[in-house]
């Protein structure tokens, strides 16, 4: 436990709530699926809190370079508490990603297998995102008819308007091209 500040030789401020308790309920619930938000609520405890708490083991683990014997005796409890966590994190992903697996290679479900492929092989297996355009309504009627303004016509965007219900489709509803212009 991290000793609290002293002044005048007693203890001040608020005893912290991490005891080993607590610890394993939030090691257990992680193994079980839990994010560590919910972890931390499940064991009463606030999301910035048990961020603070493992915050303080990494720290010990850093300063003693991942040796756990040469952790600062007052952080060795947040140290184990932390490399736990890492661990529970690490089974648990293991364990879901060994189902995922299972499920898409011999339980014959092609949407689990489509997944599988989407996650370990986007490039190949994912298809090209959706551009979305700003464009007017009038530009795609542009588009669509296969009509080329040049830049001079195309003073402004009344201009292209007006030229676009100036064409025999749009009064008449029949086809034409651009040969058919006048």
């Amino acid at each position: 436990m991290v000793s609290r500040p002293r002044r005048d030789g007693r203890t001040v401020g608020r005893p912290t709530k991490y005891n080993a308790e607590r610890a394993e309920s939030i090691v257990r619930s992680i193994q079980a699926g839990a994010t560590k938000r919910a972890a931390a609520k499940a064991a009463g405890l606030g999301e910035r809190t048990l961020y603070d708490y493992l915050q303080i083991g990494q720290e010990a683990l850093e300063d003693a370079e991942d040796d756990m014997d040469r952790v600062d005796p007052d952080r060795l409890s947040y140290a184990q508490f932390a490399r736990a966590v890492e661990v529970a994190e690490g089974q648990t992903e293991e364990n879901v990603a060994s189902t995922f697996l299972i499920a898409a290679m011999g339980g014959n479900d092609w949407r689990a297998a489509e997944a599988w492929l989407r996650r370990r092989a986007p490039l190949d297996w994912n298809p090209p995102e959706k551009v979305e355009h700003d464009a007017g309504d009038t530009l795609m009627q542009l588009l669509a008819t296969g009509l080329v303004i040049d830049d001079d016509e195309a003073e402004d965007e009344s201009s292209i308007e007006s030229s676009i219900e100036d064409r025999p489709e749009d009064r008449e509803g029949n086809a034409w091209s651009q040969e058919d212009d006048p």
